[in-house]
């Protein structure tokens, strides 16, 4: 039955027909599949595409609730709603409050992809510097600007931000 969706789903999009009938595809998808994260990632796409962001922020609660333990796809997805809803400038400031050290390597791309895309590095960077003068402790602080850096490819920078919060501490 999942090769039938996505054929079902291929064939609305080929022959144009009414988005409704791909959203109610979707929810029987989903329905079907409660317990396959990429259906629901798939779901959310679909609705951010089309605009529709109280449904798309709908899935995301969904998904939270099919799926507590996972905080990889519900940061994303909220920061993709906002940044689609506003500007970058909002997508960013869902990543910042919920901003973790130790993140997985997808979420980390993701976040500094958008400052990197948004072209924002430079004010971003000389935030965090300001920042870490004032506090040189705050280890999120540090990590972003480790990952900042990581992200640039400047791998000297970034470990030079690591040897400096470890001479701090």
């Amino acid at each position: 039955s999942w090769k039938a969706f996505e054929r079902a789903l291929k064939v609305c999009d080929e022959y144009a027909m009414p988005r409704s009938n791909s959203e109610q595809l979707y929810k029987q998808w989903v329905k079907r599949y409660s317990q396959v994260p990429s259906v629901y990632e798939r779901q959310f796409e679909f609705l951010l595409a089309g605009k529709e962001w109280s449904a798309a922020a709908a899935v995301t609660d969904q998904y939270r609730a099919a799926f507590p333990d996972d905080h990889v796809f519900p940061v994303k997805a909220e920061a993709e709603l906002a940044a689609d809803r506003g500007r970058a400038k909002d997508g960013l400031a869902v990543y910042d409050a919920r901003f973790e050290p130790l993140w997985p390597a997808e979420l980390i791309k993701d976040y500094f992809g958008l400052v990197i895309n948004s072209h924002n590095q430079r004010a971003f960077n000389d935030a965090l510097r300001s920042k870490l003068a004032a506090d040189p402790d705050d280890l999120k602080d540090a990590a972003r600007l480790f990952y900042l850096y990581q992200q640039q490819g400047q791998m000297d920078s970034a470990k030079a931000v690591l040897a400096h919060f470890r001479e701090q501490k």
